[in-house]
């Protein structure tokens, strides 16, 4: 389903690659296309936000976009592990005003992440789980 509707994924095992597909997000970022990315990268059944991989930051910054952070609360409950269906659960979206980047270098990027990041925290009504080894 999901490269049906032109995926585009970041992998993040392996460095070289990640690289790679990092370099195809911001070459569909700078041809228009709206990108919505998920930088926590894993789905947990853990509560918490963990910390943010930093490629989706590095994009924004290199393409001059902003990021626009949205915090989706109460997927746990409704897709729990092991299930391929699932369960009857309220979702709520929450959509935050646009962040932009104060710089253009790697440092600009790291500061984007870790605003669009505390924006989110304050709305998901989770704990911070940054410094807390989550398997991935």
């Amino acid at each position: 389903f999901l490269r049906r509707i032109s995926t585009l994924f970041v992998r993040r095992t392996d460095v070289r690659g990640g690289i790679e597909d990092t370099r195809n997000v911001l070459e569909a970022s700078l041809s228009g296309e709206r990108i919505v990315s998920f930088p926590e990268g894993t789905l947990t059944r853990m509560p918490g936000l963990i910390g943010f991989y930093l490629g989706s930051f590095l994009v924004a910054v290199e393409a001059g976009i902003p990021v626009v952070p949205i915090v989706i609360s109460g997927t746990r409950s409704a897709f729990r592990g092991g299930q391929w269906f699932p369960r009857p659960s309220q979702i709520s979206v929450h959509i935050g005003k646009a962040v932009r980047a104060d710089g253009s270098d790697f440092s600009a990027a790291v500061r984007l992440r870790d605003a669009v990041r505390a924006r989110m925290l304050v709305f998901c009504g989770e704990p911070d789980l940054a410094l807390e080894k989550v398997p991935r």
